[in-house]
């Protein structure tokens, strides 16, 4: 007999973090945090490799990146998108850091 579905969010979650963590917007320890909070709730046993990700504080962004895209699941690229640009534009509006994210000035030409 097959395993249920994952509930559609963990995937949708995180499928976020690692665009998040591939364009620089979240951390490592931030998807750590989040598989945590997966795992406290019992959400975890159906995708056995939240088990790893709350468990990767040590583990290189591309490590983390690669267990994220193991998440089962289906999403839609654009919502993805989206929430990762609006979740960019709430850490820029409050003054929040953006750990990733290169500082460009332009400098008109003199």
């Amino acid at each position: 007999m097959p395993l249920p579905p994952l509930p559609p969010n963990l995937k949708f979650d995180a499928e976020v973090l690692r665009l998040e963590l591939v364009t620089g917007v979240s951390e490592v320890s931030e998807v750590v945090a989040w598989a945590d909070r997966v795992v406290l709730a019992d959400l975890a046993n159906d995708a056995p490799v939240l088990f790893d990700l709350s468990l990767a504080a040590n583990r290189s962004v591309a490590e983390v990146v690669s267990l994220l895209g193991e998440v089962p699941g289906k999403v839609e690229p654009a919502d993805v998108g989206r929430r990762v640009a609006g979740e960019l534009a709430r850490r820029l509006t409050i003054g929040g850091s953006v750990p990733g994210l290169v500082e460009i000035r332009v400098v008109p030409p003199y």
